[in-house]
């Protein structure tokens, strides 16, 4: 169950990250997402992503220790919802590798595109899986 003033721990941490760029193994989604829910008193998942430095070697730490992805490891920890009942602060997966938290209609996490390296957002509905 998350604290009472998780609304505003949520835009905390979003207002934290804002100003950092994608470095993996450092601030990257999977981590942004791991540091939420540790924040508001969910398992520490973080850990089991290991050091990194790309996503390949993400990959494969993952993989080292039993796990074919990242959702994967979400999944031994949270809870499962369907995607469309997914909530502000819930997590969303879009592929086995990239998570997001939810901020209402969209999500953001750290990540890189043409034109950004740094937060993103994205539409929730085109999320595959979520977790409460």
């Amino acid at each position: 169950m998350r604290p009472n003033n998780w609304p505003a721990m949520l835009d905390a941490i979003v207002a934290e990250y804002t100003a950092r760029e994608l470095e993996w193994g450092v601030n990257d989604c999977g981590l942004f997402c791991a540091e939420w829910v540790r924040r508001v008193g969910g398992p520490d998942f973080g850990p089991y992503f290991g050091t990194y430095t790309d996503q390949k070697t993400a990959a494969a730490y993952v993989k080292k220790i039993g796990y074919k992805n990242m959702r994967e490891v979400v999944d031994k920890h949270l809870d499962k919802v369907p995607v469309l009942k997914a909530q502000r602060g819930d997590i969303v997966f879009y592929t086995p590798w990239s998570c997001a938290v939810v901020l209402g209609c969209t999500s953001i996490s750290p990540g890189e595109s043409a034109t950004n390296s740094g937060l993103l957002t994205r539409p929730v509905f085109e999320a595959r899986t979520a977790y409460k």
